[in-house]
Protein backbone atom coordinates (compact mmCIF):
# COMPACT_ATOMS: atom_id res chain seq x y z
CA UNK A 1 0.00 0.00 0.00
CA UNK A 2 1.50 3.32 -1.11
CA UNK A 3 1.59 6.07 1.50
CA UNK A 4 0.40 9.61 0.85
CA UNK A 5 3.42 11.08 2.61
CA UNK A 6 5.77 12.42 -0.10
CA UNK A 7 8.95 11.46 1.74
CA UNK A 8 7.78 7.87 2.26
CA UNK A 9 6.63 7.69 -1.39
CA UNK A 10 10.06 8.76 -2.54
CA UNK A 11 11.77 6.14 -0.34
CA UNK A 12 9.38 3.41 -1.48
CA UNK A 13 10.07 4.35 -5.11
CA UNK A 14 13.82 4.23 -4.52
CA UNK A 15 13.50 0.77 -2.95
CA UNK A 16 11.47 -0.51 -5.93
CA UNK A 17 14.12 0.74 -8.36
CA UNK A 18 16.86 -0.85 -6.25
CA UNK A 19 15.05 -4.20 -6.25
CA UNK A 20 14.38 -4.18 -9.99
CA UNK A 21 17.50 -2.59 -11.45
CA UNK A 22 20.19 -2.33 -8.79
CA UNK A 23 21.81 0.57 -7.01
CA UNK A 24 23.27 2.23 -10.11
CA UNK A 25 19.73 2.91 -11.38
CA UNK A 26 18.80 4.83 -8.23
CA UNK A 27 19.09 8.52 -9.05
CA UNK A 28 17.13 11.60 -8.06
CA UNK A 29 15.67 11.75 -11.57
CA UNK A 30 14.63 8.07 -11.72
CA UNK A 31 13.14 8.25 -8.23
CA UNK A 32 11.21 11.40 -9.19
CA UNK A 33 9.60 9.58 -12.13
CA UNK A 34 8.87 6.42 -10.12
CA UNK A 35 7.33 8.27 -7.18
CA UNK A 36 5.26 10.64 -9.32
CA UNK A 37 6.64 13.75 -7.63
CA UNK A 38 8.59 16.70 -8.96
CA UNK A 39 12.33 17.10 -8.57
CA UNK A 40 11.80 19.93 -6.09
CA UNK A 41 10.21 17.47 -3.64
CA UNK A 42 13.14 15.06 -3.86
CA UNK A 43 15.62 17.91 -3.43
CA UNK A 44 13.63 19.27 -0.49
CA UNK A 45 13.68 16.01 1.44
CA UNK A 46 17.10 14.69 0.42
CA UNK A 47 19.09 17.08 -1.78
CA UNK A 48 21.55 14.48 -3.06
CA UNK A 49 21.81 10.81 -3.89
CA UNK A 50 24.11 10.34 -0.89
CA UNK A 51 21.43 11.69 1.46
CA UNK A 52 18.79 9.52 -0.22
CA UNK A 53 20.96 6.40 0.23
CA UNK A 54 21.52 7.30 3.88
CA UNK A 55 17.76 7.57 4.45
CA UNK A 56 17.20 4.27 2.65
CA UNK A 57 19.79 2.60 4.88
CA UNK A 58 18.11 3.95 8.02
CA UNK A 59 14.74 2.66 6.84
CA UNK A 60 16.26 -0.71 5.97
CA UNK A 61 17.70 -1.07 9.47
CA UNK A 62 14.52 -0.21 11.38
CA UNK A 63 13.52 -3.86 12.03
CA UNK A 64 17.12 -4.59 13.11
CA UNK A 65 17.13 -1.66 15.53
CA UNK A 66 13.84 -2.74 17.08
CA UNK A 67 14.92 -6.34 17.49
CA UNK A 68 18.24 -5.25 19.02
CA UNK A 69 16.36 -3.14 21.57
CA UNK A 70 13.93 -5.98 22.31
CA UNK A 71 16.77 -8.43 22.94
CA UNK A 72 18.61 -5.94 25.14
CA UNK A 73 15.49 -5.30 27.23
CA UNK A 74 15.11 -9.05 27.66
CA UNK A 75 18.70 -9.35 28.90
CA UNK A 76 18.41 -6.38 31.25
CA UNK A 77 15.24 -7.81 32.80
CA UNK A 78 17.42 -10.46 34.42
CA UNK A 79 18.84 -9.91 37.89
CA UNK A 80 22.48 -10.05 36.78
CA UNK A 81 24.45 -7.71 34.54
CA UNK A 82 24.56 -9.22 31.02
CA UNK A 83 27.92 -10.55 29.92
CA UNK A 84 29.83 -9.04 27.02
CA UNK A 85 29.11 -12.15 24.94
CA UNK A 86 25.37 -11.95 25.65
CA UNK A 87 25.33 -8.28 24.69
CA UNK A 88 27.29 -8.83 21.50
CA UNK A 89 25.09 -11.74 20.40
CA UNK A 90 21.96 -9.65 21.06
CA UNK A 91 23.46 -6.81 19.02
CA UNK A 92 24.86 -8.89 16.15
CA UNK A 93 22.28 -11.58 15.46
CA UNK A 94 19.53 -9.26 14.15
CA UNK A 95 22.11 -7.90 11.69
CA UNK A 96 23.02 -11.43 10.60
CA UNK A 97 19.38 -12.41 10.19
CA UNK A 98 18.54 -9.36 8.12
CA UNK A 99 21.39 -9.96 5.70
CA UNK A 100 20.38 -13.61 5.42
CA UNK A 101 16.94 -12.53 4.23
CA UNK A 102 16.10 -12.22 0.52
CA UNK A 103 16.50 -8.43 0.76
CA UNK A 104 19.96 -8.65 2.26
CA UNK A 105 21.92 -9.29 -0.92
CA UNK A 106 20.05 -6.57 -2.83
CA UNK A 107 20.86 -4.05 -0.13
CA UNK A 108 24.52 -4.85 0.54
CA UNK A 109 25.87 -2.64 -2.23
CA UNK A 110 23.46 0.19 -1.41
CA UNK A 111 24.57 0.21 2.22
CA UNK A 112 28.25 0.24 1.30
CA UNK A 113 27.67 3.14 -1.09
CA UNK A 114 25.67 5.03 1.54
CA UNK A 115 28.52 4.65 4.04
CA UNK A 116 31.21 5.59 1.51
CA UNK A 117 29.24 8.62 0.31
CA UNK A 118 28.65 10.02 3.79
CA UNK A 119 31.13 8.45 6.24
CA UNK A 120 30.98 11.58 8.37
CA UNK A 121 27.22 11.38 8.94
CA UNK A 122 26.39 10.84 12.63
CA UNK A 123 29.77 9.67 13.94
CA UNK A 124 28.16 8.57 17.23
CA UNK A 125 25.31 6.74 15.49
CA UNK A 126 26.44 3.57 13.76
CA UNK A 127 23.23 2.73 11.91
CA UNK A 128 21.47 6.06 11.50
CA UNK A 129 18.10 7.48 12.47
CA UNK A 130 16.47 7.92 15.85
CA UNK A 131 16.19 4.17 16.44
CA UNK A 132 19.83 3.66 15.50
CA UNK A 133 20.84 6.36 17.96
CA UNK A 134 18.87 4.63 20.73
CA UNK A 135 20.48 1.27 19.92
CA UNK A 136 23.99 2.71 19.97
CA UNK A 137 23.42 4.57 23.23
CA UNK A 138 21.70 1.68 25.03
CA UNK A 139 24.30 -0.92 24.07
CA UNK A 140 27.16 1.42 24.89
CA UNK A 141 25.76 1.95 28.40
CA UNK A 142 25.25 -1.80 28.86
CA UNK A 143 28.82 -2.48 27.76
CA UNK A 144 30.08 0.25 30.09
CA UNK A 145 28.52 -1.59 33.03
CA UNK A 146 30.00 -4.90 31.86
CA UNK A 147 33.47 -3.41 31.19
CA UNK A 148 34.16 -0.90 33.98
CA UNK A 149 37.93 -1.19 33.48
CA UNK A 150 37.76 0.71 30.18
CA UNK A 151 37.65 4.48 29.82
CA UNK A 152 34.63 5.88 27.96
CA UNK A 153 36.85 6.80 25.01
CA UNK A 154 38.48 3.39 24.71
CA UNK A 155 35.18 1.57 25.14
CA UNK A 156 33.56 3.68 22.42
CA UNK A 157 36.51 3.02 20.09
CA UNK A 158 36.24 -0.75 20.65
CA UNK A 159 32.45 -0.76 20.22
CA UNK A 160 32.67 1.20 16.98
CA UNK A 161 35.38 -1.12 15.58
CA UNK A 162 33.36 -4.19 16.60
CA UNK A 163 30.37 -2.83 14.68
CA UNK A 164 32.52 -2.08 11.64
CA UNK A 165 33.93 -5.61 11.61
CA UNK A 166 30.43 -7.08 11.89
CA UNK A 167 29.32 -5.08 8.88
CA UNK A 168 32.47 -5.82 6.89
CA UNK A 169 31.97 -9.53 7.51
CA UNK A 170 28.43 -9.27 6.14
CA UNK A 171 29.70 -7.59 3.00
CA UNK A 172 32.30 -10.31 2.52
CA UNK A 173 29.72 -13.06 2.91
CA UNK A 174 27.44 -11.47 0.32
CA UNK A 175 30.10 -11.05 -2.36
CA UNK A 176 29.05 -13.39 -5.21
CA UNK A 177 32.61 -14.39 -6.04
CA UNK A 178 33.71 -15.25 -2.53
CA UNK A 179 35.01 -18.75 -1.85
CA UNK A 180 35.89 -19.00 1.82
CA UNK A 181 35.23 -22.73 2.02
CA UNK A 182 32.54 -22.14 4.64
CA UNK A 183 29.97 -24.15 2.67
CA UNK A 184 32.37 -27.06 2.18
CA UNK A 185 33.46 -27.30 5.81
CA UNK A 186 30.13 -26.42 7.41
CA UNK A 187 31.83 -23.98 9.74
CA UNK A 188 30.07 -20.84 10.89
CA UNK A 189 32.43 -17.87 10.63
CA UNK A 190 29.98 -15.78 12.61
CA UNK A 191 30.59 -17.82 15.73
CA UNK A 192 34.32 -17.27 15.24
CA UNK A 193 33.71 -13.56 14.69
CA UNK A 194 31.66 -13.18 17.87
CA UNK A 195 34.34 -15.01 19.89
CA UNK A 196 37.04 -12.79 18.38
CA UNK A 197 35.13 -9.58 19.10
CA UNK A 198 34.27 -10.60 22.67
CA UNK A 199 37.97 -11.16 23.32
CA UNK A 200 38.83 -7.74 21.91
CA UNK A 201 36.16 -5.94 23.89
CA UNK A 202 37.14 -7.64 27.15
CA UNK A 203 40.91 -7.17 26.80
CA UNK A 204 42.80 -5.17 29.41
CA UNK A 205 42.78 -1.43 28.94
CA UNK A 206 45.59 -0.08 26.81
CA UNK A 207 48.23 1.84 28.73
CA UNK A 208 50.04 4.95 27.54
CA UNK A 209 53.31 3.00 27.48
CA UNK A 210 51.82 0.30 25.23
CA UNK A 211 50.40 2.94 22.92
CA UNK A 212 53.87 4.47 22.60
CA UNK A 213 55.39 1.07 21.81
CA UNK A 214 57.49 0.78 24.99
Amino acid sequence: MTTSDPKDRILEAAERILSRQGIEAVSLRSVTAEAGVNIAAVNYYFGSKAALLQAMAQRFFLPVNREQLRRLAELEAKAVVPSVEELLVAYAWPIFELFDSPRGRDWAQALMMAHNARPEASPHNMMGGDEGTRVTSRYYEALRRALPHLSPEELWWRFERAHNLLMANQGKRLMPSRDTGEERTGRDERVWLITFLVGGLQAAAASAQKAEGR
